[in-house]
């Protein structure tokens, strides 16, 4: 069995689709003997890792070329399953056409969807989606959402929705310490105008943890827009830094020494940034728009909006948490991924399906 994962898009930036996409490679061969691959285009190439799927450059995006790799990457429908992730590009197109040649296909758009990003550009989506995107999907043996929210969602479009979240290696040591003081807000992801940056730094300069050294606000991630402005902020705070990108080594040191996680985005798939963050033992403060509902059902997240005013509130109450409350809810935050998120339950779940689409 071997899995043909269609991407357009492996840039360093803006990862959270490409890697979702390969997470489970490593388990899937080790555990159920299942190979996989990830393809994308030549022109968005650039060397990662890909854990253990293997990458296939595209020359094109052509029919051709599709029947090219075809033939070169020996593609068998009774042994082979597409899955193709995004939305609006080349994958929904490749896997349409692979689907007619008898391939079993899953349809991930990974949020791309969801009510808010529909509403960006309104006009263009919804014909888009009436006259291909939507007439493609439905062709789909499954159509996989990675949160509750936007299972919902797609059920009403498709009739073969199915939920399988994203997930996170478990590490082997979960309890990292941190220090009483500074407690340390992070924020890591792009900076998009989406993500809710802009918000949630204005409500940090307008809260009782603005200019108090006892806590800190920290962004990380690659600007999309939003640096400029943010900038502006900083200049005016004495505990709110950017710090760019951090990736390896760095990217783990700084979740060991956060405290909370703030993602006040009007609109994601399923962020695993969260659920990393909640494994380092991190309290998330995360918006509907998140997609997780389940950690705010847990008690172990705290629910905000993109709203200035509505997290103004939240940071407020940050210093009543005292620090064995804060670990007691971690533990819970840990307990949860570690039932529910781990790459191997993933893993398990996706088997499973590729197993009932193929016969097997």
């Amino acid at each position: 069995m071997r899995v043909i994962n269609l991407v357009d898009f492996v840039a360093p930036i803006n990862t959270g689709i490409w890697k979702a996409a390969v997470s489970t490679a490593d388990i899937l061969q080790k555990q159920y003997g299942v190979t996989s691959e990830i393809w994308f285009p030549e022109t968005q190439y650039k060397k990662q890792d890909f854990g253990g799927a293997t990458p296939v450059v595209l020359a094109g995006i052509s029919s051709a070329e599709l029947q090219k790799q075809i033939e070169a990457r020996g593609l068998n429908p009774a042994e082979d399953i597409i899955v193709s992730h995004g939305a609006w590009q080349y994958p929904s197109h490749w896997a349409h056409q692979l689907k007619r040649k008898g391939f079993r296909w899953i349809y991930t758009p990974h949020g791309m969807l969801e009510p808010w990003s529909m509403s960006q550009k309104w006009f263009k989506k919804w014909l888009y989606f009436k006259i291909y995107e939507g007439r493609f999907a439905r062709k789909a043996d499954a159509v996989r959402a990675v949160g509750r929210p936007e299972l919902e969602n797609l059920r009403k479009e498709f009739s073969k929705s199915l939920l399988i979240p994203n997930g996170v290696p478990i590490s082997e040591i979960m309890d990292y310490k941190k220090a009483d003081k500074p407690r340390k807000m992070l924020f890591m992801g792009r900076l998009h105008h989406k993500k809710g940056v802009i918000p949630l730094a204005e409500a940090w300069s307008k809260s009782v943890l603005a200019k108090n050294h006892d806590f800190e606000l920290i962004f990380a991630g690659p600007d999309e827009g939003e640096l400029e402005q943010l900038k502006v902020i900083i200049s005016t705070q004495t505990n709110i830094s950017y710090i760019g990108a951090v990736f390896g080594e760095a990217k783990t040191q700084l979740l060991s020494k956060c405290h909370y996680f703030a993602l006040p985005s009007f609109s994601e798939g399923f962020p695993t940034s969260v659920v990393e963050a909640m494994q380092f033992g991190m309290l998330p403060l995360i918006s509907d728009g998140c997609n997780f509902p389940e950690a705010i059902e847990a008690d172990v997240a705290i629910r905000v909006s993109p709203n200035v005013d509505d997290i103004v509130t939240a940071l407020n109450d940050l210093p009543a948490i005292t620090p064995d409350l804060h670990f007691a809810i971690t533990q819970k935050c840990q307990k949860l991924i570690l039932e529910h998120y781990s790459l191997s339950r993933i893993a398990q779940q996706q088997f499973e399906l590729y197993s009932k689409l193929l016969g097997k």
